[in-house]
Parts: structure tokens; sequence; C-alpha cells
């Protein structure tokens, strides 16, 4: 069956009837209601007990069960919740369970709500044992002189002085307002986005495409999918990521990402943890953009492939220039070039002791002199 919702709620009371198709002969037909629900954040605990059942099972007790319907505005009902069955007994006390309010009544405390008892049967044909009416607005009464006459409607019409087919208690029922997303977020909560991938060498080398690591040029790999496919919502709610990288989007995080990879070939935790303090001691890096600045600086300069080779690179750079920012180290690297044609890591440890020996150089402003 297809329907709009302008068909549903423009039907007489809410309430559509239509033929099911599929099946040659017939397949029955299903009710669909619509009704308007208040925004009721509430949720309700509610624990039941009952005693002196009717006994029905002919070899033993009962294995009673409830069912908790929800009156709709044109005067049917709609079963909204089940207990657990329990075996042989004709005292059961069911586990506590939770519904929403607007579930349970559609949020209004005085709307009538029916539960029935049933005698569960392994066939289906479960047995009526009695029904009560209530509403939340009593259930929320609690203990205090809650109890209900379980009635069965056909025997009560057949038998002179029926009384009931035993009594059903509420032992507790608890009212909490369950908050919402947007509550949360209003209310100051953030989520804060962390990522971890797993660079272990099983993963392949990242240069190459049976890597999941690998680097497409026109596409993201699966890591870099998922990231983006969560990072773009979590990102408006997440301050932090933006504070510490200066990254505006998950694009820029990805781009990081990359950069990453390619320098260092970092392999576990603890080599990115010695890659971050490298490049806050380095070049003060605060933002992505400067981050891929720093890039090509360190490729070109270094041919860098590892984080050993970088950690190399560091006292080199701390010694000899004082570097703080990468408008510094950007100065530096047209000076390295020009006069030695640096090209390794090896190249320029070897230039190291030249420049301390010769010059004594403490600063970018030294070596620039």
């Amino acid at each position: 069956m297809e329907c709009t919702l302008g068909e549903l709620v423009g039907c007489g009371g809410g309430k559509l009837e239509r033929p099911l198709q599929g099946l040659v002969g017939g397949a029955g037909s299903i009710i669909v209601r619509a009704e308007e629900v208040s925004s009721s954040k509430e949720i309700v605990t509610l624990h039941f007990r009952a005693h002196n059942l009717d006994k029905k099972d002919f070899f033993g007790k009962s294995d009673p069960f409830l069912v908790f319907y929800r009156a709709n505005e044109d005067n049917s009902f709609t079963v909204v919740h089940k207990t657990e069955v329990i075996k042989n007994t004709l005292s059961p006390t069911w586990a506590p369970f939770t519904i929403p309010v607007r579930t349970l009544c559609s949020g209004d405390y005085n709307r009538t709500i029916k539960v029935e008892c049933y005698d569960w049967d392994s066939d289906g044909t479960h047995d009526i044992i009695g029904e009560f009416l209530t509403n939340l607005r009593d259930l929320s009464k609690g203990a205090s002189g809650n109890s209900f006459d379980v009635i069965n409607p056909q025997k009560k019409g057949k038998k002179k002085g029926y009384k009931n087919s035993g009594e059903c208690t509420i032992l507790s029922c608890k009212i909490e307002t369950q908050p919402s997303f947007l509550d949360y977020i209003q209310g100051g909560t953030e989520i804060n986005f962390t990522v971890a991938i797993d660079f272990t060498a099983s993963n392949g080398d990242p240069k190459l495409p049976t890597s999941l690591h690998y680097s497409h040029p026109h596409q993201l790999n699966q890591y870099a999918t998922a990231i983006q496919a969560i990072g773009e919502i979590i990102q408006d709610y997440d301050s932090l990521l933006i504070q510490i990288s200066g990254a505006d989007t998950v694009k820029d995080v990805l781009a990081l990402q990359s950069l990453l990879i390619q320098i260092s070939g970092v392999d576990i935790v603890k080599d990115v943890l010695a890659l971050q303090s490298l490049l806050i001691q380095i070049s003060g890096v605060d933002t992505v953009k400067d981050v891929l600045a720093l890039q090509s600086l360190l490729i070109q300069i270094s041919g860098a492939d590892t984080v050993k080779d970088v950690l190399a690179l560091q006292s080199l750079l701390i010694q000899i220039s004082g570097v703080d920012i990468v408008k510094d180290v950007l100065a530096l690297q047209s000076l390295l070039i020009q006069i030695s044609g640096v090209d390794t890591v090896k190249d320029v440890l070897a230039l190291q002791s030249l420049l301390i020996q010769i010059s004594g150089v403490d600063t970018v402003k030294d070596v620039l002199a």
C-alpha cells in the first residue's frame, strides 16, 4: 500500500484503510491512523505485579503477561507495549519497563490506558484473563492504593456474584524528563571529534594502491571516506577541533592527513606524538594552512621519509636557526637550497657542524646575513 501524508491526514477521523496488494486472491487490508502528538519529552517507568489470577492451563497454573493500549481519538485502542511472560504462576511480578509518555498516552495524562492480562499459549491463541482501565494521572500516584481489579467481560456477564479474575497492583511509577539532543547542545554540551587511524605495516605501503591508506589523486580512501561522512556532521558541534588545528572543515583535516603520511610515514602512535612535539617546537604551527606550507619545505630540504629522519632534523633546525614560526622556516628554505643544494638529511647534518663552527649562527637573521 502506498499513500501520501496528505491523504492520511485528510481522511475522515485520521484513519485510512487500504487493501494489501501483491498476492493472488487478496492479502487482507491495513489500517493506518494519523494523530497529532504533543512534544512531550517525558518518559515513564512502570512496575506491575498481580495476584490471584485465574488458572487457565489444564496441567498448570497460568503464564501471564500484560498488554498496554493507548486510546485513540476515535475511541479505538492501539497496542503500545507488551510485558514479558512469567511462566506457571498466578501471582507474577513483571520487570519494570520504560516508555515515552507521548507513546503511552500522547502526552495526555488523562487519556485512557487499557491494560489486558493474557495467559500465554505456544500456538499464539492466548487466553484473556481480564482487563482494567486507568490513566497516567492515576498511575503517577504510585503504589499508594493503586490496585486494579482484573475483569473478564465474558465471566462478568455470565456469572452472578463475579468479583474479578485477580488483582493487578502498580509497584512504582517514575516520570522523568528526557532531554533532547538540542537541549544538550543548547546547554553547553560539546562533541569532541577524535579520529584514530591504524598505521601498522599490515595495512600496506600507503604509496601502493593495495594499501588501505593509499592516497588516490582523484578519490578518497576508505579511511578518509569514513572520516568525511561522520566529520562533516560532527564538526559543527566541535569547537576544539578548530581551536587546535585551525581546520574549518573536514576537507582541511583530510588534507592534513595526507601531509602527515607523506612527510613522516608514521607507523605507531608513539611516532605521532613525537612528531607533534617536533611540529610545535620547529614551526609554532597553529593552522592547517601553516602545516601545508611546511610540507614542501620538509620534503625539499630533507627528503624525510620517516619520523626518525624528521627527528634528526629537529635538533639541527633548533640549534642553527632558532626557528619559531613557519615564516622563518620558509625564509631559511631558500638560503639552504641556494648555499648548499641540500637534498637529504645526511647532507644537512654534514652542513650542521660547518655553520656552527664558522658563524656560531643562532637565528635565521644571522644566517641570512
